[in-house]
This record gives C-alpha cells, structure tokens and sequence, in this order.
C-alpha cells in the first residue's frame, strides 16, 4: 500500500488496489459511473481481508480449490471489464479472447459458462472489440453473470465475519 501526501492541502491519501474502492453492484456495467473508485480506505481497514468482498474481488479471494470457481471466473471477467473502462473511460471495449479465456476455465455445465457463451454471440466481428459502455445487450449478461458471482461474494463475507469474531 502506498501512501502519497500533499502538505499544501494537508490530506494524506492512500493509494492501492483499484477493485475494493468500486461500489459494490450488481447492474449497470454499461454506464461508467458504476466504475468510480469510491470506498473509502483507511489504515486500519486497508487489508483485503478487512474490507467486505464484492463482484469485483472474488477473483482475488484465497481458496483451497485448485480450478478457480464459477464465481472466480466470473469476477475475474467482470475484473477485466472495469479495468478496460477505468483505463479508456467511454472508449473502453472487451475482447474477444478475454471471454474465450474464461469459458476455458468454466466447467461445462455451470451456468457462468452459459451466460460467457452468450456473451461471446454479441460480438459482431471475429476480431473487432466490443464497447462496454452504452451496450445494453452486454449489460444484460454482465448482470446475470454478476448474480453468479454474488454467491460466491456472500460465502466470503460470511467467513470474514467469522475470522474477525475469533479476533
């Protein structure tokens, strides 16, 4: 965690992952507010452990499984997605290979793989990116692919609470 300092405003500010500062949603992928960074971070909360999980960083959660999840793919995408519209705001687009990656790792018969599947018939061109911004057929299955995820962002919080109750 970095920590950057301004002494003319006297506000100290830390600077660290992105995905823990996103609100937690669950709709909405096509409309760049749902990508403003705004938790709020301090040092005592700082630790991802200490910060409740969300669609954006279930991706990121320690588990004993050696084949990541549904519900980690499905973060892992909507991971992506964020990290393409912070970078290129209204601009930002997802490849093609980005969702075939994910659907490698799916099982056959999750429902992660389902909705990633459909995702891949919206691109129009074998090659050409698709907007992610003002793409209500996206924003669709980004939606659903979010309550997929959400499952698994529950049983993380839950064993969270329990970890800090044994504190």
């Amino acid at each position: 965690m970095e920590t950057l300092s301004s002494p003319a405003l006297d506000v100290t500010t830390q600077t660290g992952p992105t995905f823990p500062q996103l609100r937690q949603v669950r709709s909405k992928f096509n409309a760049l507010s749902t990508y403003r960074r705004c938790r709020a971070s301090t040092n005592v909360a700082s630790p991802l452990n200490l910060q409740p999980s969300s669609v954006w960083t279930v991706s990121d959660h320690d588990s004993p499984q050696q084949k990541a999840s549904q519900e980690r793919i499905g973060s892992s995408l909507l991971q992506h997605v964020a990290t393409a519209v912070i970078r290129h705001h209204q601009n930002a687009t997802l490849e093609k290979d980005a969702v075939e990656g994910c659907i490698d790792q799916c099982k056959e018969t999750c429902a992660c793989r389902t909705i990633l599947r459909r995702i891949l018939d919206l691109f129009s061109d074998e090659a050409a990116p698709m907007r992610i911004i003002a793409n209500d057929k996206l924003n669709v299955e980004l939606t659903l692919l979010a309550d997929v995820v959400a499952n698994g962002n529950a049983a993380i919080n839950k064993q969270r609470i329990v970890q800090l109750e044994k504190k």
